[in-house]
């Protein structure tokens, strides 16, 4: 055999070897190792923005308000304890303040502590048996989606290389993934409310840390079938989209509940517009 032809051979090999060692994850690998993940965490905080479209009235009478929040969020699995602290906007009149909120919860009572401008108020609900749910049990939701795709280039995350996995969520997933989360937070299924989402998608995407495999981020868009958000009072949701960024994960400390948050009146025996007017 010629010199040439070993040299052809081995050049081969090598690339061979280098391919085999070079196997694509694939997005469904990606969701099932953040999800086992999921429960190795104790604590997680970062960034978040929620933008929601409104409508208000009907027809010639009707307005449309462009309201959010941006802000630090903080999650302690551990203590069943969530915090977010930052400004609630809204473009009516250029309306903005201050405001921070602590969603703790019990075995049968949820608990919501919220400061708008200077005063605290506080809201208590039974808590549901969706409750019981955790960070990994609704990550089992995401694991299940085979239409999810990875993207081909990795995106920057806080100096950190991330995948980028995107995809859509419809009617029943999407409404056990938002009422999940919501036990998760408040106890109850806040972010559904008993609301069918059957006629709604949501445009997914996840950032997945390359090195460590956790969330890097999540942002939901909802822009279709959100006239079945109206809720009775000539108010309707057109578009809704939240992106949290998770910057850190089990780290020492604990989140408290300030005293004064503890002490504070019961939602709606209080003057929410004196607060907000800073007079409460």
């Amino acid at each position: 055999m010629s010199k040439k032809r070993i040299y052809i051979q081995a050049a081969c090999l090598l690339l061979l070897l280098l391919l085999s060692g070079c196997k694509r994850v694939t997005a469904q690998e990606l969701l099932k190792d953040a999800a086992r993940n999921a429960k190795k965490i104790e604590n997680a905080k970062g960034t978040m923005d929620l933008d929601v479209g409104l409508r208000a009235g009907q027809g010639a009478f009707s307005m449309n308000v462009e309201a959010g929040f941006a802000g630090d969020w903080e999650a302690a699995y551990t203590q069943g304890l969530f915090h977010m602290d930052g400004v609630a906007r809204a473009n009516l009149l250029n309306f903005s303040t201050d405001m921070e909120a602590y969603i703790t919860g019990e075995k049968e009572q949820a608990t919501a502590y919220v400061k708008l401008g200077k005063q605290w108020f506080r809201e208590e609900a039974a808590r549901e048996e969706a409750s019981s749910m955790d960070a990994a049990q609704i990550w089992k939701i995401y694991t299940t989606l085979e239409d999810f795709s990875l993207e081909e280039e990795t995106q920057d995350v806080a100096g950190e290389e991330a995948y980028v996995v995107t995809g859509t969520l419809e009617g029943k997933v999407l409404e056990s993934l938002l009422a999940r989360s919501g036990a998760l937070l408040t106890g109850q299924e806040a972010l559904t409310n008993g609301v069918k989402l059957s006629g709604i998608s949501a445009d997914v995407t996840l950032q997945i840390y390359k090195k460590s495999g956790n969330l890097a981020s999540l942002t939901i868009a909802c822009t279709d079938g959100l006239e079945g958000l109206a809720d009775g009072s000539g108010i309707s949701v057109t578009s809704l989209s939240l992106t949290m960024v998770f910057d850190e994960y089990n780290y020492e400390g604990s989140l408290q509940v300030p005293e004064e948050a503890q002490e504070a009146q019961e939602f709606g025996k209080a003057s929410v517009l004196g607060s907000l007017l800073g007079i409460g």
